[in-house]
C-alpha cells in the first residue's frame, strides 16, 4: 500500500470529518458531543492552519489518517508550546499511518521554533499512549474526572515531548522579545539603507546559496518593489519584499537576522503584512520558493510558509535553473482586487 504525506487543502474538509465523526459518536476518546457541520470543521480547519501544520495521510485514493498542531494555551507566555492530535481510520490502524504523520508533524513543529509538544488521552486508551510513548513523550499527570460522556466520569492523561534545546532561547542575550519590537514599516520606494540591510540579512540566511550577483540583482529589484519590515530601535530584524502580479501581492523574497530566527518574529511580520494588504482591499498573497526536494534550506523556508497559512499549488523545474525545482505557494482569505 502506497502512502503519502501531504499538506491539508480545503477540498480535504470531507473526508476528514468523516474520520473524526465516529470519535465523537461512538468513542470517548473526543470529549465533543455533537458532530460539527462541514462550515464548522472548515472554519476550524482555516484558523489552525494560519499558525500550525496540518496533515493528512493519503492511501488507496482517499484520505485515511490526519495529524496537526494547535495553540496550547492563550497567553502570550505561551507561545513556544503547541498541543498534537492525530487520528486514523479504524480500518488503517496499526499500519504505521499514526507514526508517518507525527514523524513529519513534529518535525514541522520544531523548525517552527516550538519547543515543547503536548498530547491529551483520554483513559483508556493504551494504543495511543503506546504511540506517544515511541515518540519520546513522557507522562505529565491525569486531570481525574475531567470529562463526562455516555453516562461515565473520563480521565485525561496529558503527555509531553521536548523538540527543541531550552538553552539556545534562554542563554540567547541578542534574542528580543517581540514585544519590543516597537516599529512596522512599509516603503513603497526603498531606501538604499533599507535594501543594504535586507540584502545583507539575505546574506547571512542563505550563506553559499547566495551568490554577489544574485544580492546585486536582488539590491536593482529592490528598487521597483515595495518593502515592509520590522525593527526595534534602528536594528533591522525581519523584512518582506513585494511587488504584484497577476492583480495581487506577489512576495519576492523574506528573510530574518540570524539571531531571531525561529523565535516568531517571521510569524510577526507576515501578521503584519496580511493586515495591510487586507486593509489594501486583497484577499491572497502569492510566493515562490525552492523546493524541499532542491537543498537542506529549503525544508525549513517552506515549513514556516505552510505554518502561516501557504500552501503548494505548482512545482517548477528550472525556473531558478535547470537543477533547481521550485514551487508556486498561495495564501488567501478572499476576493482579490487591483493594487492601487
Amino acid at each position: 500500500m502506497n502512502m503519502t504525506i501531504r499538506d491539508v487543502t480545503p477540498v480535504d474538509t470531507e473526508a476528514i470529518l468523516e474520520i473524526y465523526a465516529p470519535f465523537i459518536t461512538d468513542t470517548c476518546i473526543s470529549f465533543e458531543t455533537e458532530v460539527p457541520t462541514i462550515a464548522e470543521f472548515t472554519e476550524r480547519m482555516e484558523s489552525l492552519i494560519k499558525n500550525y501544520p496540518y496533515l493528512v495521510c493519503e492511501a488507496d485514493n482517499k484520505i485515511v489518517g490526519y495529524a496537526y498542531g494547535s495553540k496550547h494555551r492563550e497567553r502570550a507566555a505561551y507561545k513556544y508550546s503547541a498541543d498534537v492530535s492525530v487520528y486514523v481510520a479504524p480500518e488503517y490502524q496499526r499500519q504505521g499511518i499514526g507514526s508517518m504523520l507525527y514523524t513529519r508533524l513534529l518535525e514541522l513543529l520544531r523548525q517552527q521554533g516550538i519547543y515543547t509538544v503536548y498530547a491529551g488521552i483520554t483513559l483508556p486508551n493504551d494504543k495511543s499512549v503506546g504511540l506517544h510513548k515511541s515518540f519520546g513523550f513522557k507522562e505529565v499527570g491525569i486531570y481525574h474526572n475531567v470529562g463526562y460522556k455516555f453516562g461515565k466520569w473520563l480521565g485525561v492523561l496529558w503527555m509531553e515531548k521536548p523538540l527543541r534545546d531550552y538553552d539556545e532561547l534562554a542563554n540567547n542575550p541578542a534574542v528580543k522579545e517581540i514585544s519590543n519590537l516597537s516599529q512596522f514599516i512599509v516603503e513603497k520606494e526603498p531606501s538604499k539603507s533599507t535594501i543594504k540591510q535586507f540584502v545583507s540579512v539575505i546574506r547571512e540566511y542563505a550563506g553559499e546559496h547566495f551568490t554577489d550577483n544574485f544580492a546585486d540583482d536582488m539590491a536593482i529589484d529592490a528598487q521597483y518593489q515595495r518593502m515592509c519590515y520590522l525593527k526595534s530601535g534602528d536594528e533591522f530584524i525581519s523584512g518582506i519584499m513585494f511587488t504584484c502580479l497577476d492583480g495581487f501581492p506577489h512576495i519576492t523574497a523574506m528573510a530574518t537576522k540570524r539571531e531571531c530566527q525561529n523565535k516568531g518574529y517571521g510569524k510577526k511580520l507576515m501578521e503584519h503584512f496580511v493586515e495591510y494588504v487586507s486593509q489594501l482591499g486583497f484577499h491572497d498573497i502569492e510566493l515562490y520558493a525552492w523546493s524541499e526536494k532542491t537543498k537542506p534550506i529549503c525544508v525549513s523556508t517552506q515549513a514556516f510558509y505552510k505554518s502561516v497559512g501557504f500552501v503548494v499549488t505548482q512545482e517548477h523545474m528550472g525556473l531558478w535553473g535547470q537543477d533547481m525545482i521550485t514551487v508556486k505557494m498561495k495564501k488567501s482569505w478572499g476576493r482579490r482586487v487591483s493594487l492601487p
